[in-house]
């Protein structure tokens, strides 16, 4: 296209004449382009024979495809080398044998990318369902008339859908042996880290990180099935460059959703045992199936690669375009949505261990490595000095674990991942018979681009609330020695293909759940012609898991080590064109399937060196396989071994709840609960969490359920404990949020008896629970099966269509402890002792969905739906407002409903969709100013909509709910109140239905009434939408130049900076008052080339109390799994500083970090802007209502150890919050706000809004015309150019040489469709000489360019009230307005603005 513009241009040029000048110009094959990172934009460089005359012209690029290339075009050839490139020709020419076209097919195949690659975005799904059908839309797409012509290429369809469980989770679904099939193997797994670095906060490597944050990809866990291509090593063949680029050639260089998975042999030059074969010396795929999962929403996505070449590399699987295409079509066809997944333990049943080497020969074997490096170290004085000293060998144990009952891996890798969060998690299911996975902390590296990290990592100790066990590992010689080690070697094979290596972290503990090791890290820019293969090459293996040096040390443990490592130490990952990951695959095991039974084999290391001991070294390696062991060899007791029954019916709750999905149990200390505190304390499955604060441990329950959309259970003591939950039973309930509430309570006979810590716990939360029910003192009268009954029927009303807690109290009588006490063994019956056996809960709940498709037929609809269906088909404007509280299933929904309708979309900030989701990423229309649109008070007779639809509770802004009101009120506009259960949610009573039907029932009602209408006309609500939308742009410049303006620090400001720098990995939690408010007002949309990326954002809005709020984002923050930042006030920080115990000790650990911003402006400042303040004295005001605490936080902070850091302006705060998010550890940012500054702040953007919307909406000409009844916006049809010159009177001013003047008159075709209106407006283009640079030719030749540039665009009417707004018109069509000339660019602005002021029956020319 580039190339036939130009010549265009060229031969219009070429027939210009120019009054005897000449003239400049411009060849086609002169131009230069560049891709700009900002997505498709182009760079034209018009260069002629006056090069210091050339100016840059910005054209936007047509995209045919999304993310499409080919790539043996005629401008990938002609870049190739020309030396490579003769040398292929010449191959060509001569005859070649079969076997040399055999190979020369291989080496084109390998040596070049293959001919085609594409990423499609399919767009959103509002359930898995719906985004299978999508997938298997699009695949039978590309199978019929969409099908590639290339020979070889890769293809992938995107959807998003809502994140309903983990990826783990769907895979096991899918691995069932029943249902599972052999398209569906390999089945891989792959977790990022969610914390790093360690306990400290990094400040070295910050600046570069902040630059180049990490692609998304690497921040999502990653469920993959089957593979569209696999490559795998024959035995003992090396993973080589030639083995690289035959998997490259399908990783497109600057596309990073592509992604190759698996990995390398530890010594893949060895052969392969027979437990290993299968695995191959390396292997890895392009998996057919992905599920990504990140904070906010999930991934579905397919991958289609081919290769029609007859011929294959030995190990290579791949397939003709066909073939892969139905191949992924058939596995998409049988994957299976989501289910809550059962807490049940893993039942491996062992009987019997063999270790290799035996204990018996372990001091032997390490003394002989000890001998050998001392002689190799007395050998190194007398040999050649280049010659490098062994100092260190990593000797592996296997463990071999024979059991009798099979074993799921991917059951045995969750609970791994329950374990320990702070490492990466892996596996490779080949099939239902053999897995290899594993949890491990060491990254070997991750490149984003040219920037690569990589991690030290070596010496070991338990991890212990003993600070001298930390104090030990960190001064000890010996394994300082051995840390240096691996440090130096890491350095050395970065420092072999980097540049600019630093080492970022010297030294620090990194600390797991289990087991804490020094740490380092480092980075570097990788050179040019230097990729992935050389970066495995180099990097592995690490002194840390061969020895050092490592050839050597490679070679030695050949001899010594009489068992096949396999994959256990090599690297395992993925790698894409742009970014790759890959971790050191230590802490890991092989699952086989043997008959009946299973074998689990699991690998440790150690490192041997000068001052080793034999048994501190087997402790160490009894340490590192603990995280297994503690998963198999835990095992419920029977329940005939039970010692009472209290402690009988504590478990059969604990158990049951697991079944039925609680993972999380949250514990306060107290006496009466004590069964069922140690049935969770003893439960393998069980996730216990303790607080002594009932009030924020209620609070940190909610925060759990909010980030898993599953109950969490909280249990408590009997009295005032109890008391402690009802502000979080208050919210749960109000924001619909599945809590288990779990009480102790005194036997009936102690109740009204003044007996201590007693009282009436019985409906002590009043209407709140969904569901109450009291357990009398267990009895052997009362059957156990009463217990599991209700226990399924609380889960029911927990987790039905009204979320909410359910209140179960449960009576005990002495004793409480675990004594023996005899008891009826008869109590249990066939059914219990079924049960026991089962993994299955006693009774499954049922629920099918309350919509089903004869309802939602058109036809059948009922009286009063299809009243509504028919207000919505007459609607000429209309708008969906989205509240808090909502879901992103239902956001997903109603995106679907705006584009059908034409609606815009108005979203609260705590629905997610306002942060991290730019205008370019949904085809919805998104309002995300409504709130400052509103200060104008001109606009609101044209923005009242016929129709609103509105879900959750009420907006954060006062008013947008008061403009809603208004519209009811005063315009007769139609509320729909749309929600899943009974409740109201109308506070002004100006609905005008209360709707109870799920967005996406909606969504299909709509979509079945305009199949059945495809004559419905949309184009009036859209002239709607573009109307709001011009004002939104009005309100966005407007901030943008406010924020740019002041650099005072301001509560706004935080919020500002906050939404735009948020780490993509991070959700975002919001605390009440303030906070929320000025994200609300303030934020800023950050621009993403992501089809649909928003931001995780939850607060409690349910009651919308500031307490509870740092234990809620704490709770969030373990659920998800991924760091979360909360904004909170120093008021509501300061209350519910109970919450830090959350952020302290051991258990905080393995959470993924908490960011705490904690704004300090001196008290709770919102009430400055209620009436009461101008009602009464500020000495009243400060003291009753502002309140400020006072406290010092650094204090507060430090008393629990937790990282702190303050800022006063905006450079600190910058620099403050990129230390935070790279530490990846619990710390808090306080930032200083002066009050006064930031409400002078506030006002001063109110005003410039004010101002520039009256600017825009004072020309209500546009809105008397009509023209809104069509699309806004004005073609142009024509520009047509022609030189003149006439004589002067008199010389210009601007020199004394001339007395003609030579100009350029041109003529603008405009025309307005949707109103029939056209016009036809003059310009010049004068140039004065002595003034301008450019003459009157050079002028006229950028006009005639710009002419074939801006024929066929459309200009908003907008554009007539200027503001800056034809300028970004100019850059939005590709354009660069500072490229022009002068002249060129006040001639041709004016013209056009007179075009658009002219269809609105107004001139600047006469009014001026």
């Amino acid at each position: 296209p580039f190339l036939k513009a130009m010549t265009t241009v060229a031969e219009r040029l070429g027939r210009a004449s120019y009054s005897g000048r000449g003239a400049t110009h411009f060849v086609a094959s002169e131009y230069k382009t560049r891709k700009q990172r900002s997505g498709g934009i182009q760079v034209l460089n018009l260069r002629g024979q006056r090069g210091q005359r050339g100016r840059e012209l910005w054209l936007r690029r047509a995209k045919p495809e999304p993310y499409a290339y080919n790539s043996t075009s005629s401008a990938s050839l002609a870049s190739e080398n020309s030396l490579q490139y003769e040398k292929r020709k010449d191959v060509e020419k001569r005859k070649k044998s079969p076997e040399e076209e055999k190979g020369a097919e291989l080496t084109m195949a390998v040596d070049h990318q293959v001919d085609y690659s594409q990423v499609e975005i399919l767009g959103v799904a509002t359930s898995f369902s719906k985004g299978v059908d999508m997938l298997s839309g699009a695949l039978l797409d590309m199978k019929g008339k969409g099908r590639p012509k290339q020979s070889s290429g890769v293809v992938r369809f995107e959807v998003t859908i809502p994140r309903e469980t983990d990826s783990i989770g769907w895979l096991r679904r899918q691995s069932k042996p029943d249902t599972a099939q052999d398209l569906s193997f390999p089945m891989l797994y792959f977790s990022p880290k969610s914390s790093t670095f360690g306990e400290g906060l990094c400040s070295s490597g910050i600046e570069d990180e902040a630059k180049e944050e990490s692609p998304e990809v690497s921040n999502a866990e990653v469920g993959c099935m089957g593979a569209t291509c696999l490559w795998k090593g024959k035995s003992g063949s090396p993973f080589s460059e030639h083995s690289f680029n035959r998997i490259n050639r399908f990783l497109r260089k600057d596309e990073s959703r592509i992604r190759a998975f698996g990995g390398i042999r530890f010594d893949p030059s060895k052969a392969s045992s027979a437990e290993w074969e299968e695995f191959g010396s390396y292997q890895f795929v392009i998996p057919a199936v992905e599920l990504l999962t990140r904070p906010s929403h999930s991934v579905l996505a397919c991958t289609v690669a081919w290769d029609n070449l007859p011929y294959r590399a030995e190990g290579e699987c791949l397939h003709s375009v066909e073939n892969a295409i139905s191949n992924v079509y058939s596995l998409v066809s049988t994957i299976k949505g989501f289910k809550v997944s059962s807490r049940t333990t893993v039942d491996a049943d062992v009987s019997g261990v063999c270790e290799d080497p035996a204990k018996s020969e372990w001091d032997s074997l390490v003394n002989n490595v000890l001998d050998k490096l001392n002689r190799k170290h007395s050998g190194s004085s007398s040999s050649s000095n280049n010659s490098v000293e062994m100092s260190k060998v990593v000797l592996a144990r296997r463990s071999n674990l024979k059991c009798r009952n099979s074993i799921d891996p991917l059951h045995l890798l969750s609970c791994l991942q329950d374990q320990d969060r702070k490492g990466f998690q892996f596996c490779m299911l080949l099939g239902n018979d053999k897995a290899f996975f594993g949890s491990t902390p060491e990254r070997l590296y991750a490149r984003n681009g040219n920037h690569v990290v990589s991690e030290a990592v070596a010496a070991t100790r338990r991890t212990s609330t003993d600070v001298s066990v930390t104090e030990d590992l960190l001064t000890s010689e010996k394994e300082h020695n051995e840390f240096v080690v691996v440090r130096n070697a890491v350095k050395q094979a970065l420092e072999s293909l980097c540049s600019d290596v630093k080492v970022e972290v010297e030294k620090e503990v990194l600390k797991h759940v289990n087991v804490q090791h020094l740490y380092g890290r480092l980075s570097g820019r990788v050179s040019k012609n230097r990729n992935d293969y050389h970066l495995l090459s180099a990097l592995h293996p690490t002194p840390a898991v061969a020895g050092y040096p490592c050839k050597e040390s490679v070679e030695m443990l050949s001899s010594l080590e009489t068992f096949d490592r396999g994959f256990y130490s090599g690297p395992f990952g993925w790698m894409s064109g742009s970014c790759s990951e890959f971790a050191v695959a230590i802490r890991s095991a092989l699952a086989q399937k043997k008959g009946d039974g299973s074998e689990l084999t699991m690998y440790a290391g150690v490192g041997i060196v000068d001052g080793s001991k034999p048994d501190q070294e087997w402790k160490e390696l009894d340490l590192k396989v603990h995280q297994f062991t503690n998963i198999i060899e835990q095992r419920n007791l029977p329940l005939e071994d039970f010692p009472n029954t209290n402690a009988l019916a504590s478990f059969l709750v604990v158990e049951e709840l697991c079944r039925l999905g609680v993972k999380h149990f949250c514990v306060a200390p107290g006496s009466r609960s004590t069964p069922l505190v140690l049935a969770v304390a003893n439960h393998p499955r069980a996730e216990l969490v303790t607080c002594i604060d009932e009030r924020s441990l209620g609070f940190f329950a909610l925060g759990l359920a909010k980030g898993s959309k599953t109950p969490a259970a909280v249990i408590t003591t009997s009295g005032t404990a109890v008391a402690n939950l009802l502000p979080s039973v208050v919210e749960a309930s109000e924001a619909n949020v599945p809590l288990v509430l779990l009480t102790a309570d005194r036997p009936a006979e102690l109740h009204s008896t003044c007996s201590n810590q007693t009282i009436d716990q019985m409906h002590i939360f009043g209407k709140y629970p969904r569901w109450f029910k009291n357990f009398p003192a267990y009895t052997q009268d009362i059957p156990l099966q009463m217990i599991l009954a209700n226990l399924s029927t609380a889960w029911r009303h927990a987790t039905g269509n009204a979320p909410g807690p359910v209140h179960l109290n449960f009576e005990f009588r002495e004793p409480l402890a675990p004594i023996a006490q005899d008891w009826n063994r008869d109590i249990l019956d066939v059914r219990m002792k079924a049960w026991e056996k089962s993994t299955r809960p006693y009774t499954s709940n049922i629920i099918p969905s309350t919509q089903t498709s004869s309802i939602l037929d058109p036809k059948n609809l009922d009286h009063q739906l299809e009243d509504f269906v028919q207000m919505l088909a007459k609607c000429k404007s209309g708008m969906i407002v989205i509240g808090t509280s909502s879901v992103v299933s239902e956001n997903l929904a109603l995106i679907e409903v705006a584009q059908k309708l034409g609606w815009p979309i108005v979203p609260d900030v705590s629905s997610g969709l306002k942060l991290g989701l730019s205008k370019m990423d949904t085809k919805a229309d998104i309002v995300y100013n409504l709130d400052h649109i509103l200060l104008n008070g001109d606009v609101l007779p044209f923005l009242q909509p016929e129709c609103i639809i509105q879900i959750g509770r009420e907006p954060v802004s006062k008013r947008i709910s008061s403009f809603i009101s208004r519209c009811c009120l005063e315009n007769k506009s139609e509320l729909v109140m749309l929600g899943n259960d009974l409740r109201q949610r109308d506070p002004s009573h100006i609905a005008t239905y209360q709707m109870v039907l799920d967005p996406a029932s909606l969504s299909e009602i709509v979509s079945s009434w305009l199949s059945d209408h495809p004559e419905h006309d949309i184009s009036s609500c859209k002239a709607y939408t573009e109307w709001l939308l011009e004002l939104d742009e009005v309100v966005t410049k407007s901030m943008n130049c406010c924020f740019q303006q002041v650099d005072t620090m301001t509560e706004a400001l935080i919020a500002r900076y906050v939404s735009e720098m948020i780490p993509k990995s991070n959700a975002l939690f919001l605390g009440n008052s303030m906070p929320i408010r000025d994200m609300e007002m303030f934020f800023k949309h950050r621009s993403s080339n992501a089809n649909f990326n928003p931001l995780a954002v939850h607060s409690n809005r349910g009651s919308s109390g500031i307490d509870g709020v740092l234990s809620s984002a704490a709770g969030l923050a373990e659920s998800l799994g991924s760091p979360v930042t909360l904004i909170v006030g120093d008021v509501s920080f300061v209350h519910d500083s109970n919450g830090l115990n959350f952020l302290s000790g051991i258990a905080s650990s393995k959470r993924a970090p908490l960011t705490t911003i904690v704004v300090n402006n001196s008290g709770g400042r919102i009430f400055e802007m209620l009436p009461v303040a101008r009602s009464i004295e500020s000495s009243v005001l400060e003291s009753c209502f502002i309140t400020n605490p006072e406290a010092d936080i650094s204090r507060l902070c430090n008393a629990y150890r937790i990282p702190y850091q303050s800022a006063t302006s905006r450079a600190e705060m910058g620099v403050a919050l990129q230390k935070a998010w790279n530490s990846k550890v619990h710390n808090v940012v306080e930032i200083f706000v002066e009050p006064s500054t930031s409400t002078k702040f506030r006002e001063s953007v109110k005003e410039r809004i004010v101002k520039d919307l009256g600017g825009f909406s004072s020309q209500s000409l546009l809105l008397d015309t009509g023209l809104w009844n069509g699309v806004a916006l004005v073609k142009i049809d024509r520009i047509v150019c022609e030189n003149f010159c006439y004589p002067l009177t008199k010389q210009v001013t601007t020199t004394s040489q001339s007395t003609l003047k030579e100009m350029v008159k041109f003529t603008i075709h405009a025309s307005h469709q949707a109103s029939g209106q056209s016009t036809i407006v003059t310009g010049e283009v004068s140039p004065l000489a002595g003034l301008h640079s450019e003459s009157v030719e050079e002028a006229q030749n950028q006009l005639i360019c710009l002419s074939d540039i801006l024929v066929g665009k459309s200009m908003p009417l907008s554009a007539a009230f200027l503001n800056g707004s034809l300028e970004e018109w100019f850059k939005n069509i590709g354009v660069n307005p500072l490229t022009l000339f002068p002249s060129v660019r006040f001639g041709l602005e004016a013209a056009l603005v007179e075009s658009v002021s002219s269809l609105l029956d107004h001139s600047i020319w006469k009014d001026s």
